[in-house]
């Protein structure tokens, strides 16, 4: 199997088994699993490899917006929002030092969720915004743990560089 179908069967897995864990974990325990995997392929996939990842996961989030949120997109235009800028902080450092791989999670899953509630306080959402800064360390802790997880398990598979200059 391609490394290709196994992103989208991880994405589609993760799409459906997102409700089971709303449902089975404690609120402060669930990552949103479709915004940590468009992290982790932002940071660890080329490009132009990230285009239909992107895409699928990108659609799926909508059709979750839809079905449970109270504004449909609002999760959509923070995550491209927050893939954006997660390109351009990829290209100022190392992606294989865990040291940035730490920061980018912890700085992804901030953006997003602060993203999110500026996008929900613009459409004059009931919430307040002392109600998020009250529910971010909560909400950005489980997606902290998974984004950084992958990208660590993800940048152990970067082949290293012989001293002849030769990758296999």
């Amino acid at each position: 199997m391609t490394r290709s179908r196994v992103r989208l069967l991880t994405i589609l897995g993760a799409f459906l088994l997102q409700p089971f864990f709303s449902a089975m974990l404690p609120d402060w325990l669930v990552p949103d699993l479709c915004f940590c995997f468009l992290m982790i392929f932002t940071v660890s996939l080329d490009t132009e490899d990230l285009v239909i990842p992107t895409a699928i996961i990108l659609l799926l989030t909508l059709v979750k917006d839809i079905y449970s949120a109270q504004y449909a997109g609002a999760s959509v235009i923070a995550m491209i929002i927050t893939m954006i800028a997660v390109l351009i902080a990829r290209r100022l450092a190392n992606i294989e030092n865990p040291i940035f791989l730490f920061l980018i999670s912890i700085g992804a899953s901030l953006a997003y969720k602060l993203v999110y509630w500026c996008i929900y306080g613009i459409l004059s959402s009931p919430y307040s915004f002392m109600y998020m800064v009250q529910r971010l360390p909560s909400g950005s802790i489980p997606n902290m743990v998974v984004i950084f997880l992958g990208l660590f398990m993800s940048s152990l598979e970067i082949i290293k560089q012989r001293r002849d200059k030769y990758f296999r």
